[in-house]
């Protein structure tokens, strides 16, 4: 949000709310001229809500995002405009025609955003930033990473995941010196050197010669960075240390399934459970922490698939862990599969989180998948296998690692909280 509105004319005016992390409230007596949206699968279900709330009172609506992209047939009720994609280079045209009161129906560009055109933005004006605590809390400062890309899309190919499908299997960079450029200007910002960031690309290492050549050049800048990646980081020593000794403290990564069917199933065949334990080791060795993603409930997995999992994170000393269930967006090929089986259970979008029975299961009665997912998280947070995953700190990252064994009581605390711990989490 932040760049598209440094790409807005200056006769624009725009007020940014942020409800998923900054849990800001719409107000909707507020008299806008034009209110986009934009929202991932989960969120689609409250962005089709605040759209009607707005177009009743006779407020021109767009949505965009993946969802709508992948999907735009089951949106164009619910808006009086969608965007279809990138929408970097014609973002001043759709403003135009709102003013204009000439809305088309969809936008689409008629070539992909290059990335070398990203443009600067005021990083003190970050939504989810809260600038004055920043400068004055050194716990805050730990907290907060500052959001930055180098690339986008993925070269692979799962069949559950909606963003290679939107960017389609297109994977393309930014110009390292315009990242490293933005990186200096987040330090002016900060007002110190030792910041945190967050890469938020959907996989920085897509293309290896260019993350390679990345972590080298930014090993100067002594940054502390956290990313998503796949597992293949580890199966090559060369980027592992480069990312490392480039200021790389944690990586979230997609695991998916202890089974090796599921993985292929999913077009995942590219990871291997059985190599898992020994690639967790290369980069644990390095000092980064691991956030674990496990999706639960897949066509091979059994009742059994809940203490497994407890035990291979226990095990290996995972530090965080995000669980999931099956869920087909549409627009994937995953969601075709399930749909042409008749296997999907609802359309209701508002159920399309990571944390319902969305798709009859082969393994499972109705409701059981529900209470494993919940005895995984609270297995993972319970006293004694808290004390396990960090019964080891490597003082490479001790001042990291100690955070996270802070952060593990706090979500133990929010995960013993209510029944449902899919919407305590969230």
């Amino acid at each position: 949000m932040p760049h598209l509105k440094a790409l807005a004319p200056d006769w624009v005016e725009i007020e940014m709310i942020d409800e998923q992390m900054m849990r800001q409230d719409v107000d909707f007596e507020k008299k806008y001229d034009l209110v986009g949206i934009t929202a991932m699968g989960l969120q689609i279900g409250r962005a089709f809500d605040i759209s009607k709330k707005f177009r009743a009172k006779n407020i021109p609506v767009i949505l965009g995002g993946t969802w709508v992209t992948l999907d735009p047939e089951s949106c164009a009720e619910h808006a009086d405009s969608l965007v279809l994609g990138e929408c970097e280079y014609i973002w001043p045209e759709i403003l135009a025609d709102a003013r204009d009161g000439k809305l088309k129906k969809r936008y689409k560009q008629d070539r992909p955003f290059d990335m070398a055109d990203w443009p600067n933005i005021d990083f003190r004006e970050l939504p989810a930033l809260d600038y004055p605590l920043y400068r004055k809390n050194y716990f805050y400062r730990q907290y907060f990473h500052w959001p930055i890309l180098t690339s986008r899309g993925c070269p692979h190919t799962c069949s559950y995941c909606s963003v290679t499908h939107y960017y389609g299997h297109k994977y393309k960079t930014r110009p390292i010196e315009k990242v490293l450029e933005e990186v200096d200007e987040i330090k002016e910002a900060a007002g110190i050197d030792n910041i945190k960031c967050l890469i938020m690309d959907e996989n920085p290492i897509g293309n290896i010669q260019y993350s390679k050549d990345f972590f080298d050049a930014l090993t100067p800048k002594k940054i502390r960075w956290a990313s998503q990646c796949t597992i293949n980081i580890a199966r090559n020593p060369e980027l592992l240390d480069l990312a490392a000794r480039s200021g790389c403290k944690t990586l979230t990564i997609g695991f998916e399934s202890l089974n090796k069917t599921n993985l292929r199933s999913t077009s995942k065949g590219f990871c291997d459970p059985s190599e898992y334990p020994k690639l967790i080791k290369e980069i644990q060795k390095r000092g980064i922490n691991i956030i674990a993603l496990i999706i639960l409930g897949l066509d091979e997995d059994t009742p059994e698939v809940f203490e497994n999992t407890v035990r291979f994170l226990v095990d290996n000393k995972i530090a965080l862990v995000k669980l999931f269930l099956p869920c087909p967006f549409p627009g994937t090929p995953y969601f075709d599969e399930m749909k042409a089986a008749g296997r999907i259970v609802t359309y209701d979008w508002n159920q399309y989180h990571y944390g319902g029975e969305i798709i009859s299961l082969k393994n499972f009665q109705p409701g059981e998948l529900v209470k494993g997912f919940n005895t995984v998280y609270r297995e993972f947070f319970r006293y004694p296998n808290i004390m396990k995953r960090f019964s080891i700190f490597n003082t490479k990252n001790l001042s990291e690692r100690m955070l996270y064994f802070w952060s593990n009581f706090i979500c133990r605390s929010i995960v013993y909280k209510q029944r449902d711990v899919w919407s305590t989490i969230n």
